[in-house]
């Protein structure tokens, strides 16, 4: 389920100008699983630059390069949107990055998203992003990956409540949203006219 908000900012805009983000047709990939995006990559860019909270990124150098891979799969019965991968040894070695990003171009297609949720999903893994720092040590800062700020059960908020300080932190967040359309949030379908459920696979050990 994608909770759709109509207001890209004008960078984005800018950027996206002119630009298609529609995943490639199978075809595409030429019997291949992934296919480079110079465009998403362009949009991971800027966001890099909009949002504080990723400006260690081109504070330490790191890298990443996005990639449109074939069909993202499912895990738990939900579709896997996409991924971010930590990068070490021989992967490290052949990528020349710090963390690859790919987005499954079937799951994006048959969710039909738009530009507004093209941007939240790249920016939901450059989230996943994140870095090792020793203050005692002179070593630099080394890449990580983190998981979700929240993991929770709807049916366990439905019969527990608020329990625990992730959730209360979440139920803040979703409140603020609901405000913004007077209590009723637009969510973006699939062409069905169902929810598309949303997995994209990250954990704290990735």
């Amino acid at each position: 389920m994608v909770v759709e908000i109509t207001t890209t900012s004008e960078e984005i805009k800018r950027v996206l100008d002119g630009i298609n983000l529609q995943p490639p047709a199978e075809s595409e990939f030429m019997g291949g699983d992934f296919i480079r995006s110079e465009t998403l990559e362009r949009l991971a860019r800027v966001l890099v630059e909009r949002h504080a909270e990723l400006g260690f990124i081109d504070e330490h150098g790191f890298t990443f390069q996005v990639l449109w891979k074939r069909r993202g799969g499912t895990k738990g019965g939900r579709q896997t949107l996409g991924k971010c991968l930590l990068q070490t040894g021989l992967t490290k070695f052949y990528s020349g990055q710090d963390w690859v990003i790919w987005l499954a171009a079937d799951h994006v297609r048959l969710m039909g998203l738009n530009a507004h949720g093209m941007e939240a999903l790249v920016f939901h893994e450059l989230k996943h992003c994140a870095m090792n720092e020793d203050p005692e040590s002179e070593e630099p800062p080394t890449p990580a990956t983190i998981g979700h700020d929240v993991e929770m059960f709807l049916s366990e908020v439905e019969n527990y409540g608020i329990w625990a300080s992730d959730i209360a932190r979440a139920a803040e967040v979703f409140g603020k949203q609901l405000g913004l359309f007077g209590g009723e949030a637009k969510q973006q379908e699939g062409p069905a006219g169902q929810d598309a459920p949303m997995e994209d696979d990250n954990d704290a050990t990735t």
